[in-house]
């Protein structure tokens, strides 16, 4: 199971990290959502006609039906 909790400060993860120790979880893992300025974004390729797709899954049709996607 995963739970995501947003924190604003660091006296707010440490009052978390607290709790996670007086439950005495055995798996905590902390993942930090911030970006250090190095990530990498790429324009799409402006030349390609999107009408292109339209019709691709006419022979396949799909479904939001659990059924239809196993």
């Amino acid at each position: 199971m995963n739970v995501t909790f947003e924190v604003n400060s660091q006296a707010e993860l440490e009052k978390l990290f607290l709790l996670f120790k007086s439950f005495q979880f055995e798996n905590v893992k902390v993942v930090s959502s911030e970006l250090k300025g190095n990530t990498l974004i790429t324009k799409g390729n402006k030349s390609l006609n999107p009408k292109d797709l339209f019709g691709i899954w006419k022979s396949n049709p799909r479904s939001l039906d659990r059924k239809t996607y196993l």
